[in-house]
Protein backbone atom coordinates (compact mmCIF):
# COMPACT_ATOMS: atom_id res chain seq x y z
CA UNK A 1 0.00 0.00 0.00
CA UNK A 2 1.58 3.24 -1.06
CA UNK A 3 0.79 6.67 0.29
CA UNK A 4 0.72 9.81 -1.72
CA UNK A 5 2.75 12.78 -0.67
CA UNK A 6 -0.44 14.62 0.30
CA UNK A 7 -1.56 11.77 2.60
CA UNK A 8 1.84 11.69 4.32
CA UNK A 9 1.75 15.44 4.87
CA UNK A 10 -1.82 15.21 6.21
CA UNK A 11 -0.93 12.43 8.68
CA UNK A 12 2.18 14.33 9.75
CA UNK A 13 0.05 17.43 10.38
CA UNK A 14 -2.51 15.45 12.43
CA UNK A 15 0.24 13.79 14.46
CA UNK A 16 1.93 17.12 15.13
CA UNK A 17 -1.38 18.67 16.28
CA UNK A 18 -2.11 15.71 18.61
CA UNK A 19 1.39 15.88 20.13
CA UNK A 20 1.04 19.65 20.62
CA UNK A 21 -2.36 19.24 22.30
CA UNK A 22 -1.05 16.53 24.63
CA UNK A 23 1.93 18.73 25.52
CA UNK A 24 -0.39 21.70 26.13
CA UNK A 25 -2.59 19.54 28.39
CA UNK A 26 0.41 18.41 30.47
CA UNK A 27 1.61 22.02 30.78
CA UNK A 28 -1.79 23.12 32.09
CA UNK A 29 -1.84 20.27 34.63
CA UNK A 30 1.71 21.10 35.73
CA UNK A 31 0.92 24.80 36.14
CA UNK A 32 -2.19 23.97 38.18
CA UNK A 33 -0.21 21.68 40.51
CA UNK A 34 2.55 24.26 40.91
CA UNK A 35 0.01 26.94 41.77
CA UNK A 36 -1.65 24.68 44.35
CA UNK A 37 1.74 23.80 45.89
CA UNK A 38 2.67 27.48 46.13
CA UNK A 39 -0.68 28.28 47.77
CA UNK A 40 -0.20 25.46 50.29
CA UNK A 41 3.29 26.69 51.14
CA UNK A 42 2.15 30.29 51.49
CA UNK A 43 -0.99 29.69 53.55
CA UNK A 44 -1.28 30.33 57.27
CA UNK A 45 -0.92 27.33 59.60
CA UNK A 46 -2.35 28.13 63.02
CA UNK A 47 -1.55 25.62 65.73
CA UNK A 48 -2.64 25.42 69.36
CA UNK A 49 -0.58 23.47 71.87
CA UNK A 50 0.64 23.24 75.47
CA UNK A 51 4.26 24.29 75.99
CA UNK A 52 6.58 23.72 78.95
CA UNK A 53 9.47 25.90 80.02
CA UNK A 54 11.48 26.41 83.15
CA UNK A 55 12.86 29.57 84.63
CA UNK A 56 12.55 29.31 88.40
CA UNK A 57 10.23 26.34 88.27
CA UNK A 58 8.35 24.46 85.58
CA UNK A 59 5.68 26.53 83.86
CA UNK A 60 2.98 25.49 81.40
CA UNK A 61 1.30 27.75 78.87
CA UNK A 62 -1.22 27.45 76.08
CA UNK A 63 0.30 28.65 72.81
CA UNK A 64 -1.52 29.78 69.69
CA UNK A 65 0.99 30.30 66.88
CA UNK A 66 0.88 30.94 63.15
CA UNK A 67 3.56 28.70 61.61
CA UNK A 68 2.58 29.78 58.09
CA UNK A 69 4.00 32.39 55.76
CA UNK A 70 0.90 34.62 55.52
CA UNK A 71 -1.37 36.27 58.11
CA UNK A 72 -4.24 34.31 59.68
CA UNK A 73 -7.46 36.16 60.45
CA UNK A 74 -9.18 34.37 63.34
CA UNK A 75 -12.90 33.93 62.66
CA UNK A 76 -13.87 31.61 65.50
CA UNK A 77 -12.65 29.62 68.49
CA UNK A 78 -14.68 26.84 70.09
CA UNK A 79 -13.56 25.03 73.23
CA UNK A 80 -14.94 21.66 74.30
CA UNK A 81 -13.71 21.16 77.87
CA UNK A 82 -12.09 23.26 80.57
CA UNK A 83 -8.99 25.38 80.00
CA UNK A 84 -8.66 26.39 83.65
CA UNK A 85 -9.50 29.48 85.67
CA UNK A 86 -6.91 31.67 83.92
CA UNK A 87 -8.45 30.93 80.54
CA UNK A 88 -12.17 30.99 81.23
CA UNK A 89 -12.79 33.36 78.31
CA UNK A 90 -11.51 30.68 75.89
CA UNK A 91 -9.28 33.03 73.88
CA UNK A 92 -12.31 34.92 72.54
CA UNK A 93 -10.26 38.14 72.37
CA UNK A 94 -8.40 36.67 69.38
CA UNK A 95 -11.59 36.37 67.29
CA UNK A 96 -11.66 39.12 64.68
CA UNK A 97 -7.93 39.73 64.97
CA UNK A 98 -4.93 38.77 62.89
CA UNK A 99 -1.98 36.56 63.80
CA UNK A 100 1.06 37.49 61.74
CA UNK A 101 3.42 34.83 60.35
CA UNK A 102 5.59 33.54 63.21
CA UNK A 103 3.57 35.43 65.81
CA UNK A 104 2.36 33.58 68.89
CA UNK A 105 0.14 34.25 71.85
CA UNK A 106 0.60 32.50 75.17
CA UNK A 107 -1.64 32.15 78.19
CA UNK A 108 -0.59 30.78 81.57
CA UNK A 109 -1.97 27.59 83.02
CA UNK A 110 -2.51 27.53 86.78
CA UNK A 111 0.10 25.32 88.49
CA UNK A 112 -2.37 22.82 89.95
CA UNK A 113 -4.67 22.64 86.92
CA UNK A 114 -4.88 19.27 85.24
CA UNK A 115 -7.28 18.81 82.39
CA UNK A 116 -7.80 18.03 78.77
CA UNK A 117 -9.87 19.85 76.20
CA UNK A 118 -10.44 20.15 72.48
CA UNK A 119 -10.15 23.49 70.78
CA UNK A 120 -11.36 24.23 67.26
CA UNK A 121 -9.93 27.32 65.62
CA UNK A 122 -11.30 28.77 62.39
CA UNK A 123 -9.29 31.27 60.38
CA UNK A 124 -8.97 32.67 56.89
CA UNK A 125 -6.12 33.85 54.73
CA UNK A 126 -5.68 37.00 52.63
CA UNK A 127 -7.71 35.40 49.83
CA UNK A 128 -10.60 34.71 52.22
CA UNK A 129 -10.07 30.96 52.03
CA UNK A 130 -11.30 29.47 55.31
CA UNK A 131 -9.42 26.83 57.32
CA UNK A 132 -10.52 24.97 60.44
CA UNK A 133 -8.37 22.81 62.69
CA UNK A 134 -9.11 20.93 65.92
CA UNK A 135 -6.47 20.25 68.56
CA UNK A 136 -6.50 18.22 71.76
CA UNK A 137 -4.82 20.08 74.60
CA UNK A 138 -3.62 17.94 77.51
CA UNK A 139 -2.14 20.00 80.34
CA UNK A 140 -0.64 16.85 81.87
CA UNK A 141 1.84 16.65 79.01
CA UNK A 142 5.37 16.36 80.27
CA UNK A 143 4.44 15.93 83.94
CA UNK A 144 5.80 12.38 83.99
CA UNK A 145 8.83 13.24 81.90
CA UNK A 146 12.22 14.37 83.08
CA UNK A 147 12.64 17.94 81.92
CA UNK A 148 16.05 18.86 80.55
CA UNK A 149 17.04 22.39 79.76
CA UNK A 150 19.28 22.96 76.76
CA UNK A 151 21.69 25.79 77.50
CA UNK A 152 23.79 25.56 74.36
CA UNK A 153 25.89 28.62 73.69
CA UNK A 154 26.19 27.89 69.97
CA UNK A 155 24.05 30.91 69.13
CA UNK A 156 25.40 34.43 69.15
CA UNK A 157 22.02 36.01 69.73
CA UNK A 158 21.99 38.47 72.64
CA UNK A 159 18.41 37.62 73.75
CA UNK A 160 19.33 33.95 74.01
CA UNK A 161 22.39 34.77 76.11
CA UNK A 162 20.35 37.01 78.42
CA UNK A 163 17.66 34.34 78.82
CA UNK A 164 20.21 31.63 79.59
CA UNK A 165 21.97 33.83 82.17
CA UNK A 166 18.69 34.77 83.84
CA UNK A 167 17.59 31.15 83.99
CA UNK A 168 20.91 30.07 85.53
CA UNK A 169 20.71 32.82 88.18
CA UNK A 170 17.11 32.03 89.09
CA UNK A 171 17.86 28.31 89.42
CA UNK A 172 20.79 29.16 91.70
CA UNK A 173 18.48 31.08 94.09
CA UNK A 174 15.72 28.48 94.41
Amino acid sequence: MSFTELEVQTWTLYTTVVIALVGFFFNIVSLHRTKRAEEDMARPYVNVFVDLFEIKDRQRVYVIKNFGKTPAYITGITVNGDLGIYNQHNFKSLVGNMIAPGQKFTSNIKDDFKGSSKITISYRDNNRKVYQDTFTLDTNIGLTMSYTLNESNKTDEIPSTIRQSTMALLRAFR
